[in-house]
């Protein structure tokens, strides 16, 4: 059986530092520096780092640090034997004290090392899910995982659900696969976090979609590793600890902001670096400290306006739990979401005195109240929130998600019910796991012997594809050699007799996921 592959989320590249000023300019850009003005450390909570661990006495960290746990091994301690957790740490609250070059967000915290991944930074979602509960557990205010994997696990999925309910942040880097947001970023009530560059363009490889909420510098910010040293470090892995940093800066101005609260702070203080809004590269953009600190005592109701109007409409993840405000003269607000596949578009608010209009691009319109769920088709649909009560202000809390719809070959999820497929010599298809333990069947009749040769690819890592191959009442293989590193895809080729060929494709974790595979056969007869 697979593991879960839970992979640290860095890249190694090379950009010249020649001074202090430069290499700090991630506190620069996010107005860190500015943000110190107002607060500068904040030890009065817990921030779990689930990571490798800690160099537990690097002259930078150690005095910052608080006991921790190790789950690979609960008879020692959270000791770093890879230094990935070491240099999340040290961009969180470095003290500088050594090498004046290297600083973390936080001048004074409580840092708690909860070791989940090993040597080789791999580690499981059950020891991950583990190690959630048991920080919160232990009184930590923020999770901070720079770590990820693209499928998903409802083991995990509990994990954050549980902090979220017992008050706890938690914050996720997006992941480094130039695909989807790895998990546990890509769960809703987890802060995901982007990477981008000195010129604010969001890295190449930094993931990108539904989910992601901020992104952070993440090009070769120096920071502490193993043996007290100091190394440049890339990625959505050193990204995510600003603003964990930031984060506990907020707090430290309101320590009773919930992670709703939090993360609403967060998003609506940030700069903008796309669409109005949010938007699948950046997110809601990039985080603003200094902003967001001067915010923390009265959390802004809206980070949308203006949006009256349809062409001022601000977008929206179909992944999303936010809020907003009607009040005054502002009786409409206009929201538009990218749907990437045909699906279900599962759409609420907290009030009772809302309508809600959805519009597609076909003139299609849904009216309802509070609550909708609606088949649509992928591309732009428009999102219209009115109020009822003109002379009241309306706060409301907003929240999607997406299913998407079944392929076009359902069902066939049994071997009676395969799906004919015509004799082509080459043909491509595509589908999709819509539902838990999918599975899709499909015969082909081959008059003569010959040569089939079969591919399938993904368009997003969190599906991951097991292939099935039967020459009908002579032999039967199975294809699994697909992986997060060469794109989830599986091949075959091989020579078949006159007679039908079955196949049956399936997610090997039985997962329903957004996304879908794509199918190509070649068929070469025999001279």
């Amino acid at each position: 059986m697979k593991n879960f592959r839970w992979f640290l989320l860095f890249l190694l590249l090379f950009y010249p530092l020649s001074a202090k000023a430069e290499s700090i300019f991630h506190l620069e850009k996010t107005k860190v520096l500015e943000a110190w003005k107002t607060a500068k450390e904040n030890p009065n909570i817990t921030i779990a780092v689930l990571d490798t661990g800690v160099d537990l006495n690097h002259p930078e960290l150690k005095s910052n640090l608080v006991p921790g746990f190790n789950l690979i091994d609960s008879s020692k301690p959270p000791l770093d034997d890879n230094g990935h957790g070491t240099g999340v740490a040290g961009i969180l609250a470095a003290k500088g004290i050594v090498n004046s070059t290297v600083q973390g967000v936080l001048e004074k915290a409580k840092i708690m090392p909860i070791k989940v991944l090993d040597a080789h930074g791999i580690g499981e979602a059950e020891r991950l899910a583990k190690g959630i509960r048991l920080s919160v557990q232990l009184g930590a205010k923020i999770i901070l995982m720079s770590l990820g994997d693209p499928i998903y696990s409802s083991d995990l999925e509990e994990a954050v659900h549980y902090a979220e309910e017992k008050g706890v942040l938690v914050i996720a880097a997006g992941g480094n696969d130039s695909s989807d947001l790895s998990y546990p970023g890509a769960f809703p009530t987890v802060l995901s976090v982007g990477a981008i560059d000195r010129q604010n363009k969001v890295l190449a490889y930094s993931n990108r979609g539904p989910g992601l909420d901020l992104v952070a510098p993440g090009v070769n910010i120096k920071t502490t590793t193993l043996k007290g040293g100091y190394k440049e470090r890339s990625g959505t892995s050193f990204a995510a600890p600003q603003i964990a940093g930031i984060a506990a800066l907020i707090l430290k101005e309101n320590p009773s902001l919930t992670p709703f609260q939090l993360r609403q702070v967060l998003k609506t203080t940030s700069q903008d670096l796309g669409a109005k809004g949010w938007d699948r590269d950046a997110g809601y953009g990039l985080v603003n400290a200094a902003e967001a600190v001067k915010k923390a005592k009265a959390v802004p109701a809206d980070g949308f306006e203006p949006n009256q109007q349809m062409e001022q409409a601000a977008t929206l993840s179909i992944v999303e739990h936010t809020q907003a405000l009607l009040s005054g003269q502002d009786l409409v607000d206009w929201y538009r979401l990218d749907v990437p596949y045909d699906g279900y578009l599962d759409i609420q608010t907290n009030q009772t005195n809302l309508s809600m209009e959805l519009h597609d691009s076909k003139q299609k319109r849904w009216t309802t109240k509070q609550k909708m769920k609606v088949l649509v088709e992928k591309g732009p649909v428009y999102l219209r929130i009115m109020s009822s009560t003109p002379s009241k202000s309306i706060p409301y809390e907003l929240s999607t998600s997406f299913a998407q719809k079944e392929d076009a070959y359902e069902a066939n999820d049994k071997r009676e019910q395969a799906v004919k497929l015509p004799y082509q010599q080459s043909m491509s298809m595509r589908g999709n796991f819509h539902k838990k333990k999918d599975a899709d069947w499909f015969q082909i009749a081959y008059p003569k012997s010959g040569q089939l040769e079969l591919e399938v690819k993904v368009d997003s890592l969190h599906v991951d594809p097991v292939l099935t191959i039967e020459q009908e009442g002579k032999w039967k293989t199975e294809i699994d050699q697909g992986s997060a590193g060469n794109g989830q895809k599986e091949q075959w080729k091989g020579q078949i007799s006159p007679g039908r060929i079955f196949l049956q494709i399936q997610d090997y974790y039985g997962n329903a996921s957004s996304g879908e595979y794509y199918l190509n056969l070649k068929y070469k007869p025999s001279e």
